[in-house]
Order: structure tokens, then sequence, then C-alpha cells
């Protein structure tokens, strides 16, 4: 509040109306500055003002306007400003504690394995054939468009899930007595585009780790005030999908460095599934957060990254919320594997009668521009269909709507 008083004090010279704009607001509900003499019968005289109560009410209404004015105009602005929430935007917002993004990370492996092909182990095997809700006629592509296909569409749950309406949910109890070795059960879920809930179940333990202190000292052997702490969080479990256990870790690690009135805060938060006996293919989500404050100036920075390993190849890709040139929500990809960069713009594009997702992409050096619509067969299973600027389009299998595992 003292620093919002010093503000507005500060910049009181330039807001606020000199006596020039005041005397012409006074001649505008006319009241001019004119003094009358009364005698009084037994002698002498006094001065007196025409119309000054009414003048005095009408004046001070106007400046109760101008005050409002420069509110709303001036000082929510700076508050907005000042806003400290995290960098991210959309459904990143939500995730503010461990638990959270392990919750997240649920959901994004959940997704990604609902969408892939990856088979690298016996319990994955049947993500090849579960969830394909129908047979297309065969269709003839070249192998960059294949490739573009599977790009797009080993994300398109979790694209789903981050454009969606609603929050992600997850509650976190003791695991029912003969359901599971571990001793936590969480449930999470979202929404996909058509309103439905996709969930998933992951069981675990929690490992708590001590958090290590260390201040260091001047060579002379005086504290220089400088503090320096380190603190990790992790659990281990297992993630159900599909009737399948996928062995999962998470972690979560903090450096604080602090000197004077400066501290400096890196944090990395780990999810990990791993596909493979041999933990060769896996599924890792990453969040870094970076903040630093420095007297009364605070910078974030957060990313989330994703790594998928099939056993052999490995892909990396950054996903971030933007907003379009009209202001409106995107959400953004950046897929990096080998020497190829592609980048995939998504944002949704439904209307009340159809469901569908806009994409801009640059892939292979290609620029695209397409639409995919979420379909119905007539079995009531549902499908993606593309279709492209140049008229032609494609249909692809989508997941169930029954896969979610409870």
């Amino acid at each position: 509040m003292k620093s919002i008083k010093k503000l507005l004090s500060d910049q009181a010279p330039e807001i606020l109306p000199d006596e020039k704009i005041k005397n012409s607001i006074k001649q505008e509900l006319g009241f001019e500055e004119t003094e009358q003499v009364a005698a009084y019968a037994h002698g002498g005289t006094r001065q007196t003002a025409s119309n000054s109560k009414k003048a005095k009410i009408l004046i001070s209404a106007a400046a109760c306007l101008l005050a409002l004015a420069l509110f709303l105009g001036i000082l929510i602005p700076l508050l907005k400003k000042n806003n400290l929430t995290l960098p991210g935007g959309g459904k990143f917002n939500q995730i503010q504690t461990s638990e959270d993004f392990y919750a997240y990370g649920a959901i994004s492996v959940g997704s990604i394995l609902s969408n892939s092909q990856l088979t690298s182990s016996a319990a994955a095997k049947t993500l090849s054939t579960k969830g394909l809700s129908m047979s297309f006629p065969t269709q003839a592509y070249t192998p960059t468009q294949e490739k573009n296909i599977e790009t797009i569409s080993k994300y398109l749950t979790l694209v789903e899930g981050l454009l969606s309406e609603g929050d992600i949910k997850h509650s976190a109890q003791l695991t029912p007595e003969g359901e599971s070795d571990y001793m936590y059960k969480m449930s999470v879920s979202f929404l996909d585009l058509l309103g439905n809930t996709v969930s998933y179940t992951m069981y675990y333990n929690e490992i708590p780790v001590e958090d290590d202190r260390d201040e260091d000292d001047d060579d002379d052997g005086d504290d220089d005030g400088e503090i320096e702490t380190e603190a990790e969080y992790s659990i281990v479990g297992e993630l159900l999908l599909n009737g399948s256990r996928y062995r999962v870790e998470g972690s979560r690690e903090t450096e604080t460095e602090t000197d004077d009135d400066e501290t400096e805060t890196e944090s990395e938060m780990r999810f990990i599934a791993y596909l493979s006996d041999d933990e060769s293919a896996y599924i890792e989500v990453k969040q870094e957060l970076s903040h630093e404050t420095e007297g009364n100036e605070t910078e974030i920075e957060q990313q989330y990254l994703y790594t998928v390993c099939d056993g052999k190849n490995t892909e990396q890709t950054l996903i971030e919320y933007e907003e379009d040139e009209d202001g409106e929500l995107e959400l953004k990809m950046i897929v990096e594997a080998e020497d190829v960069k592609d980048v995939l713009f998504f944002q949704d594009a439904s209307n009340r009668s159809e469901r569908a997702l806009k994409v801009r992409a640059e892939i292979s050096g290609q620029t695209l521009s397409f639409r995919i619509f979420i379909r119905k067969h007539e079995n009531g299973n549902s499908y993606y269909e593309y279709q492209f600027e140049d008229g032609s389009h494609s249909q692809h299998n989508r997941w169930d709507d029954d896969d979610d595992d409870d």
C-alpha cells in the first residue's frame, strides 16, 4: 500500500489537473468566481458567493469522477503489470505444488500413450491396437505426410486436455487395503473437447528428503550473509493405463541462493514413466522454474519440456501457451528430433455444432494450415478428420472415451 501511495504521489503532477483545468471545469459547470457585496442595515458589508453550496456539491462530484477515472486508467494497469502470477498461462497456472505437478505428469504421460504406437515392452503392446475406434480405407501418403500426421497425432489427446474447459482435477488418498502395495492412490482427470472426462489412476509412495542448508563464510571467518539451500521430494509408483501398469518416478529439486537483498531460486520437477523393463524406453515430463528477486524487482521464467524415447530415437518437445494477434489463447509446441525442428500452434476452433482444432505448423520445412475435426461414427465412436487448405482430407483414429482407467 505504501508503494502505491508513493507511486501516485510521484506521478501526481503529471496525472492531476492544474489550476487552469480546474477553473475551466468550474466555468463549464456554470460557477465562475464571482463575489457579491451585501450591505447591513446598521452599516458595514459582507462578501457572499452565489450558489456556493450547490457549487461545492457538484465540484465534489466531479472530483470523485475524476479520481475514479484515474484509478481505472492508471492504477489498475499498474497492479496488473506487477502481478507475479507464474508465467505460462492456461492450465499451467494451476500447477503450484509437487502434487499438482505429479498429477499433471500422470495426465501427460497417459495422454501421449493413448495416441502412441510405442510398443517397447510387453506391457505396452496393447497400445498399438487398443483404442482404435474404427477402420478407415488405406490411404497413400508420402513419407513426409506420414511423419507430419504422426507428429501431430501423438500429442492430440494432451492438446485437447490443455485447451478444453475446466481444470485438471486430482485427489490423493490412502490406498484401500488389498488394492496395491503402494501407500497412496491418486485419481486424476480432465475434460476433452467433447466435454467427456478422461481419467487415470496412479499408486505411489512418497519419499521425503531432508533439506540441506549451507552457510558460506568469508575467508576471514565472518558470515557474509549468503545462504544456500537445497531440497528434494520424490515419489515412486505405477500408472494404470488400458489395463497395463507403467513404473513411474517423480522428483523435485530446488536450489536457493540468498545474498543480501538478492535471492535466486531454481526449481526442477520431473515425472517419468518407463515403457520397458530395461528403462531404455520412457516418457519424461519436466518443469523448469527460475525465480530471481533483487530489491523490489522480480523475474520469473518457467517452461515445460517433454522427452519421448522409444529405446532408439529420442524426441524433445517444449510446450507453452501464447496469444495470437487477436488475443486468442493458443498452444505452441516445438518438437525437436535429431536435426529436425517442427513448430506447431493449436487453437480451439469449436462452435455450437462441432468440435475442432485450428492448426498452424512448420513441419519438415513446410508451412501448413489446416483444421482437425472430431467426428462421430455410426457406432458412436469418435475419430479425427483432417481438412487441409487444398481441399484434401483424411480420417484417423481417436482414443476411445471408454479407455479411462479407474
